[in-house]
C-alpha cells in the first residue's frame, strides 16, 4: 500500500473538480449519484481508521 503524503495529492485534489463535472456531464444524474455515494462511503471509511 502506498499512502500518499498531502504534497503528492494536492495535484489530484487541484484537478478532481473538472473531472468530477466531466464525468457528471457525460454520465448524469445517475453518475452524479455514484460519485456522492462513493464520497460518502470514502468519508466514512477515513472516519473508521482515525
Amino acid at each position: 500500500i502506498n499512502i500518499l503524503s498531502e504534497d503528492e495529492r494536492k495535484p489530484f485534489m487541484e484537478t478532481s473538480g473538472a473531472v468530477e463535472a466531466a464525468f457528471v456531464e457525460m454520465a448524469g444524474d445517475s453518475g452524479k449519484a455514484i460519485l456522492d455515494q462513493m464520497k460518502e462511503d470514502l468519508e466514512a471509511a477515513s472516519a473508521a481508521t482515525q
